[in-house]
């Protein structure tokens, strides 16, 4: 399946892993500073779980964090 994954800071600088059951990190995003999104898309190698990580550079502020999961499509 395919998954699409958002984390929008405010206020915060933050980075996004998306990894498989067994920890493997399978997308890792840190590009901007403290505006804009970090966004991380795949196709999942398999069924099964995968876990969201979003970590803060610092204490304070907050995030938002969007998740679309759906059948892959030829753009993709």
């Amino acid at each position: 399946e395919y998954l699409g994954v958002s984390a929008t800071p405010d206020g915060i600088d933050i980075s996004l892993r998306v990894e498989d059951a067994s920890g493997k990190p399978l997308a890792e995003v840190d590009r901007m500073r403290e505006e804009g999104s970090e966004d991380a898309f795949l196709i999942a190698p398999a069924a099964g779980e995968y876990r969201v990580a979003v970590s803060a550079k610092k204490q304070g502020g907050t995030y938002r964090l969007v998740a679309v999961r759906r059948p892959p499509t030829v753009e993709d």
